[in-house]
């Protein structure tokens, strides 16, 4: 009867353990799938470039229905970054997507529906210098966009 005594509280013993020593341990110690990597902006960063110079080459024509819809499309992308990486190794990006580059291209939409054409070059101008000012500011200065509107790598006509 002792034997059976002990057994029964080695028993008791080890489903205690298990039910509440192991759960804590395991709130205590960090795994792998814990730790949330971090998303990386470039590749949508990436995607707002080609846009962006998408938008150019519209803007360079004077095609001011297609610099219209890339406008369009650049404020989704810019609000896709915000939502899927509103923060990037301590930079807020969200924020300064809101104070410099969302503002660039709302202008550049109103010069457009007025379709004045030295207007929207001015106001590309003004966008382009918005994109070098935030990389400046957060610290990646080393990438310098360029208005290059001359220059066409698309596979895309974009006259009017």
């Amino acid at each position: 009867m002792a034997k059976f005594v002990t057994f029964i509280r080695g028993y008791l013993g080890c489903i205690l353990l298990v039910l509440f020593v192991k759960p804590a341990l395991a709130q205590q110690v960090p795994t792998s799938q814990s730790a949330m990597p971090i998303q990386e902006l470039a590749p949508y960063m990436r995607e707002l470039q080609v846009l962006t110079h998408k938008l150019s080459l519209s803007v360079a024509h004077a095609n001011f229905e297609l610099a219209n819809f890339y406008v369009y499309e650049s404020l989704e992308q810019l609000e896709t970054i915000k939502e899927a990486v509103p923060e990037y190794r301590g930079i807020a990006v969200a924020y300064f997507i809101d104070r410099l580059m969302t503002p660039e291209y709302e202008k550049l939409r109103q010069v457009l529906d007025k379709n004045n054409e030295p207007g929207a070059a001015a106001a590309m101008k003004s966008l382009v210098d918005s994109c070098n000012q935030c990389h400046q500011t957060t610290k990646h200065g080393f990438i310098r966009i360029l208005d290059r509107g001359d220059f066409n790598p698309f596979n895309q006509d974009f006259t009017p």
